[in-house]
């Protein structure tokens, strides 16, 4: 039987349109940009991280997921807060 539950939604990009995603701590996802902009994300809920560059200080929307039998995360379409 799958496990049903929900993701954070895409997060902002930078505005070269180049960044780096990744997993800060445990539970906190974020983004730098070569600018040194960038955000942190509660994975929890989505909520931005205090220090959060202007523009990446807004909360994520959210996607339901559903982790299948075979391993494959299905991620439905994000939907705004």
């Amino acid at each position: 039987m799958p496990c049903s539950s929900v993701a954070p939604g895409s997060a902002p990009a930078c505005a070269s349109g180049v960044g780096s995603y990744e997993v800060r701590e445990y539970g906190v996802a974020g983004i730098s940009c070569p600018d040194g902009t960038g955000g942190d994300w509660d994975f929890s809920d989505g909520s931005p991280q205090p220090g959060s560059s202007s523009g990446f200080d807004m909360k994520l929307g959210y996607a339901n997921a559903v982790l299948s039998w075979d391993g494959f995360l299905l991620v439905g379409p994000v939907i705004l807060q």
